[in-house]
């Protein structure tokens, strides 16, 4: 073999050797990328099972303290701050997380030490909150809406109940007006409201329980008052059941997101 052959078939093999050597450090590096992404789905997998392990525990202290944690967010949300709007009106805390924040009086209570500890319990207080009034109150349902977005929809449904009480106290002063005058008894006269007249009535007219309107007066409140307790016993009945169902809608789901 000539000098200039040996130097070509020297040329190939060192070019076949470059190649190899080039491609089995693509294939190594492929295998590598590959195997980092498998571990971060894993780690992602495992991230996601707590996020929803979490979730699902959740959903099972609802059921126990979800109604005490909703009436209390209730009262932060009908908790007036420091803070004004542009009509000089004070502005009330959106819930547990803005009122432990920016309440230094609130934060500092005995019971809030105990039950919210730092900013961390307060957003979950929120979101427990938002989900109690996804269950038992939201309509319509939808089960995929957001923690954010419930917790501004139940904002919104505080603020009519704090409307809607304020037309109830004028509706009980009414009733209380005309039984007054005409001892008559209306659906939004109150049990309180009823003994209290009863008692003024007792006191105005010595002997009345023995006339006729007397008698009428209190077996028209005692018709009302049943009726009145029937219907709210149904409603509340029903509300409980809705809540049980959409609860344990949202543990199936939960449960079978975890065991897949």
């Amino acid at each position: 073999m000539s000098w200039s052959s040996a130097a070509s078939h020297d040329r190939s093999r060192a070019a076949i050797a470059t190649r190899r050597n080039e491609t089995g450090g693509a294939a190594k590096t492929e295998v590598a990328k590959r195997a980092r992404k498998l571990v971060a789905h894993r780690e992602n997998l495992k991230r996601r099972r707590k996020d929803v392990e979490k979730d699902l525990n959740a959903a099972r202290v609802l059921e126990s303290d979800g109604k005490e944690t909703f009436s209390k967010f209730r009262a932060c949300c009908n908790t007036a701050s420091k803070l004004k709007d542009k009509d000089d009106v004070f502005i009330n805390y959106l819930g547990f997380e803005d009122r432990w924040s920016n309440d230094h009086e609130y934060r500092s209570r005995p019971s809030t030490l105990r039950d919210i500890p730092d900013k961390n319990a307060a957003l979950h207080r929120d979101s427990q909150a938002a989900l109690y009034f996804q269950d038992d109150f939201m309509s319509p349902y939808d089960p995929n809406v957001q923690i954010k977005e419930l917790l501004m929809m139940a904002r919104i449904w505080i603020r009519r109940r704090a409307d809607e009480h304020a037309e109830k106290q004028e509706a009980l002063t009414r009733a209380w007006v005309k039984a007054e005058n005409d001892g008559i008894a209306t659906p939004d006269l109150s049990k309180s409201g009823f003994d209290m007249l009863c008692k003024m009535f007792k006191t105005k007219y010595p002997g009345c329980e023995e006339h006729a309107w007397y008698k009428k007066f209190k077996s028209q409140f005692e018709e009302i008052r049943v009726a009145r307790r029937a219907t709210e016993r149904q409603a509340e009945e029903d509300r409980v059941e809705q809540a049980k169902v959409r609860n344990e809608a949202r543990k199936a789901k939960l449960t079978t997101v975890i065991e897949t």
